[in-house]
Order: structure tokens, then C-alpha cells, then sequence
């Protein structure tokens, strides 16, 4: 068999859409022309992938994409990645749906496919941005061209949970010490914290500077705030705190720490090791404080719902904006609390920690199909 190699870029046709409204991550929304609304045609999709003609698995069109999961931390290119067993393959017949509506025809600007025989073809998506506050429902179908038969795959949302045991596999962008990931994986093993979800607090919270300083004057790795700073210390009393953070202005207090005036010795936010060990005691403080407000996470959610997940949700969410302000919103928003505006930052700040938290333990090669392409 003659195997084709191929960089061929394709553009959509500019007749099936008009561009309106705001941006999707994939370039401009837009309002098809086809008398069917984009509801129907899911609806359609999803009745044809259930029709019992396609019984047969040699019939469907297996669908992947690399990443795995959808990264919600920085731009990055999406592969989708189509093998069929016996059908040849179509870049045309591959539809793509962002929160229930066709974005097949608005992609910015050009999709590439970067390989491609009879069976097998890799499309590369460049440079896309999915933001953490939005829903990014996203599946691709795929449609034969000839017994219309529709093969489909949801593209799934990062995970992170508290209490997971996962490895720290990679941590790019950022060149992180190997001593200073076994630190982070042994304390976290030691409160049973989840050494990714920690390691990506780390990344969203300070980048891996242990001398930053926010507006807030929320100090170090894990940027304890003043709030979190005092119930810390009643818990590690010999540990110091130097008081002119309370006092002084922000620029003064990272000119001073920038000096060596404030440091690591009368500052404990500033010890690297103190500063995680800091930041896992507040995650068990918020722990605590969600386990023990379970009657009313229930009274919201019911009994059938994933409650490590959610618990997971609520501590991150507290850590940025304070467990009070997140229990206001959830007795008033219930189980749509997290799509409050008065808490956008904290909703942005929980997806961008389990994008990292995913991203982190995978083990995530940039230019793995781009290779794969060039080698076969």
C-alpha cells in the first residue's frame, strides 16, 4: 500500500456562514445558513449515531484527540486524530460542535491536515484559546460520505481531584527543580493531598516564584494572604511573619524583599518549603470547612452527585476568593454558583488549576504527531 505524505491547509467555504456575535475559541461565531438550527442538527447526529446500522464497530469511525483533555491554561494546537477500518477518509466530513452550535465553518483563519492515507488522517487545529469560565462542550462527529452512518467523540474536560494519588509527570512550561517536585509530592502524600493539584496552585498562583508578591499582599509560592497568614501561624507559632507587610505599601514590600530586607528568615511565606506546607495546612482548613457544611452541599446538589469533585471545586474556588463569599453564592445560586459574575476570577482560577493539575500529570509531547506524520 502507497502511503501519502501531506501538509495540505484547506479552507472552509465562506458560503455556508456569515461571521456575528463574539469570538468561540476556534475563531469567529457564526450563523449557519442551513435551514436547520444547530440543536437539530445535534439532535440528528445523535439519532444516527444510535441507529442500530451501526452495530458493527468495523463501520465507525474511530475519533481521538491529542491533548487527551481540553487545556484551558494557555493557547496550544488540537490534533483530531480520525482511523477508519474500512471507509476512506474525508477532511470535509468531519463536523466540529463548541456548546451546542457548528463551528466546523468558523475555524480562524485555516485548519492543516498534517497526515493522511486511506484509513488514517491527523487534522491539526493551531493555536487555540478554550477560556476557563466558559462551558467548552466540544464532540466531534464524523459523517460517511456514502451509508451515512455518524461516528462521535466528546472532547473531555480537565479533572482534578483533592484526594487523588497522581504522579507529577512533566510541569512545562515551567523549569521546575526535581528536589523541589519530590518536596512537593512527599508533603502532599503527607496531608493525603493530591500532588498535582498542589503543584498546579503553585503554577496559577505565583508561577514558581517564591518571592512574589500580589496587590492583595498575598506573599510567596502559594501566595498566603494575610487572612490565611493568620490562621497558619496559630497552627506553626515559632514560624515569623514580618510586620512591616501589614504596614507598608506593595511596591515598598517587594522593593525590601527584593533587597533581602525582608526574607525567608523573618518572613516564613518567603521559605520555599515553608510556603507549601503553608499553602497544604490552608487547603486542609478550607477541607474541613467544606466537610463540615456537606448538609447544605447536599441540600444543593441532592444525593446524586460526584461529591469529591465538588468539594474540590469549592476549595479551590475558596482559596482564591474566601470560603465565605463562595458559601454566599452557593445558598443563593445553588448548584450554578460557579456561573456567578460576582466570582468570574475564582471560576477562571478553579479551571485553570485542573487544566494544570491534567496537564501536569500527562505526558504531553508537542510535537508527537507532528512526528508521527513525518515518520511514516
Amino acid at each position: 500500500m502507497i502511503i501519502k505524505i501531506i501538509k495540505r491547509t484547506f479552507f472552509i467555504p465562506l458560503l455556508l456562514t456569515s461571521c456575528a456575535g463574539p469570538t468561540n475559541p476556534f475563531g469567529s461565531e457564526t450563523i449557519s445558513m442551513f435551514l436547520k438550527s444547530d440543536q437539530d442538527k445535534i439532535d440528528d447526529y445523535k439519532s444516527l449515531t444510535r441507529s442500530p446500522a451501526q452495530e458493527s464497530e468495523d463501520s465507525k469511525v474511530q475519533i481521538t484527540f491529542y491533548p487527551q483533555k481540553q487545556n484551558w491554561h494557555e493557547n496550544h494546537d488540537v490534533y483530531v486524530i480520525l482511523k477508519s477500518k474500512n471507509k476512506q477518509l474525508l477532511p470535509q466530513n468531519l463536523r466540529l460542535f463548541w456548546n451546542h452550535k457548528d463551528i466546523t465553518t468558523s475555524f480562524k483563519g485555516i485548519r492543516e491536515v498534517i497526515f493522511e492515507d486511506k484509513f488514517n488522517m491527523i487534522i491539526k487545529i493551531k493555536d487555540i484559546r478554550l477560556l476557563p469560565f466558559q462551558d467548552n462542550d466540544i464532540t466531534a462527529y464524523y459523517m460517511d460520505s456514502e451509508s451515512g452512518i455518524v461516528s462521535a467523540m466528546e472532547y473531555k474536560k480537565p479533572e482534578c481531584l483533592l484526594k487523588e494519588d497522581s504522579i507529577i509527570v512533566n510541569t512545562d512550561p515551567f523549569n521546575v527543580k526535581k528536589s523541589f517536585i519530590s518536596m512537593v509530592k512527599e508533603e502532599s502524600l503527607k496531608a493525603n493531598i493530591n500532588p498535582n493539584l498542589l503543584i498546579a496552585l503553585i503554577a496559577q498562583e505565583s508561577g514558581f516564584n517564591p518571592s512574589a508578591v500580589s496587590y492583595a499582599k498575598a506573599i510567596g509560592l502559594t501566595q498566603v494572604t494575610e487572612l490565611a497568614n493568620k490562621h497558619i501561624l496559630s497552627e506553626h507559632r515559632m514560624w515569623k511573619s514580618d510586620s512591616r507587610i501589614k504596614k507598608l505599601p506593595v511596591p515598598i514590600i517587594r522593593a525590601l524583599i527584593e533587597l533581602g530586607k525582608i526574607n525567608s528568615v523573618n518572613e516564613w511565606r518567603l521559605d520555599r518549603k515553608k510556603s507549601v506546607i503553608g499553602g497544604i495546612e490552608y487547603i486542609k482548613y478550607l477541607e474541613n470547612y467544606w466537610k463540615g457544611n456537606v448538609a447544605l452541599i447536599e441540600r444543593v446538589y441532592g444525593t446524586n452527585f460526584n461529591q469529591d469533585q465538588v468539594i474540590t471545586d469549592l476549595i479551590l474556588a475558596s482559596y482564591n476568593s474566601g470560603p465565605f463569599r463562595i458559601k454566599t453564592r452557593l445558598i443563593k445560586d445553588g448548584r450554578a454558583w460557579k456561573q456567578s459574575k460576582t466570582i468570574l476570577e475564582a471560576r477562571k482560577y478553579v479551571g485553570k488549576i485542573k487544566s494544570y493539575c491534567n496537564h501536569f500529570a500527562s505526558n504531553i509531547q508537542e510535537d508527537k504527531y507532528e512526528n508521527q506524520a513525518a515518520n511514516l
